[in-house]
């Protein structure tokens, strides 16, 4: 029997007068209604079927661990390079002009130097890239000439003649969108606060608007899966980037997937679609240098990856630059499936019924 490996929530509206149903859909008002939640350390069994393929798996633990962001980056341009080599088709990078598809794009150039950079690379973009980011834009992909393709061809020719990349799991490498919310509700040092179950609570309650009870219970799910990680989990920002880390994994990695033309498989995925960091590496960055991720507060969210641009363009104005969603052209303006199952079978409506889980951790 198949598992869903991806999946729209909406979809489970219609079985909302289970009480383990409707207690779990309001994950979906505290995360966006299009991400599906999977938990990848396997504590929380959902009210439907599903897995994490090896494609999204959590790594083994490693508290030895302690390569540089930047190291990161290179590890994984070097990966998709090799894969260049051997197949000889260009490698497509999607930039949107933000930070996350900005250092993935630094990072190919650290590796390869601007002229090899430009004769593998073409670079996926809009006019909206550039006013995101005139820095790279003016000074890297218009001064260097690199080959550009249009966004929303981005999901077209999933046939294998070029290596799909984009900057797909950085939020969750570097923290959660969350840190946002967890500031309206607290203040400025909300991200550091040691979470308690009160917080988390009442963050779910302020979130969804939950009721006392339902709300209690979605916490005790969560603390409870934040209770098995195997790294401490001490802060309020670190319990929301956690969960992001580990339930939202799945989405972020193959939502672009749900945009292809043609139904691919696990094999494709594994040779020719790269999001930039969803690497073994920058996993264990995320897990093991969290100091690294922010410095307490939003304005500092992501600053390595903002270093990390400034020293290819030579100065430090793209400090400045607040993280922003970058992907709303290419998802609100192609068609999707509505979930892919684990045999990488595409579904353009599901029947909620057939994946009911009884038997989850959502019951009351």
């Amino acid at each position: 029997m198949s598992d869903l490996i991806f999946y729209s929530p909406t979809r489970f509206n219609s079985l909302l007068d289970r009480d383990d149903v409707r207690i779990w859909l309001n994950l979906f008002k505290i995360f966006p209604q299009g991400i599906s939640f999977i938990d990848r350390t396997k504590t929380i069994t959902l009210p439907i079927r599903t897995s994490t393929p090896t494609q999204v798996s959590l790594p083994d633990p490693n508290s030895n661990f302690n390569l540089s962001f930047g190291e990161c980056a290179v590890n994984r341009a070097k990966e998709i390079h090799a894969k260049h080599l051997e197949f000889g088709v260009p490698i497509r990078l999607q930039w949107s002009g933000g930070i996350d598809s900005s250092a993935a794009l630094s990072a190919f150039i650290q590796l390869l130097g601007v002229t090899e950079a430009k004769r593998c690379l073409e670079i996926v973009m809009t006019s909206e890239g550039i006013i995101e980011n005139p820095f790279i834009w003016e000074e890297i992909i218009r001064k260097e000439g690199f080959k550009i393709i249009n966004t929303l061809k981005f999901t077209e020719r999933w046939d294998g003649s070029s290596i799909m990349v984009n900057g797909e799991q950085g939020d969750q490498v570097h923290g959660t969108d969350l840190y946002r919310m967890l500031i309206v509700q607290h203040g400025e040092g909300a991200m550091m606060i040691p979470w308690t179950e009160e917080l988390i609570v009442s963050f779910i309650k302020f979130k969804s608007k939950a009721t006392d009870l339902d709300a209690e219970k979605l916490a005790a799910v969560l603390i409870n899966q934040v209770q098995h990680a195997p790294i401490d989990i001490i802060t309020l920002g670190d319990f929301w980037w956690w969960i992001n880390f580990t339930c939202k994994w799945a989405a972020t990695f193959y939502r672009i997937v749900t945009k292809s033309t043609t139904q691919v498989n696990a094999e494709f995925i594994d040779n020719y679609f790269f999001p930039f960091y969803g690497s073994k590496d920058f996993q264990l960055w995320s897990m093991y240098k969290r100091e690294e991720k922010h410095k307490g507060n939003w304005a500092t969210y992501k600053w390595k990856a903002k270093d990390f641009v400034c020293d290819l363009l030579g100065h430090n104005a793209y400090q400045d630059k607040h993280r922003q969603g970058s992907l709303y052209l290419v998802m609100c303006q192609t068609t999707k499936s509505e979930a892919i199952d684990s045999d990488f079978k595409y579904y353009d409506r599901l029947t909620p019924e057939d994946w009911y889980l009884p038997d989850n951790s959502f019951r009351i």
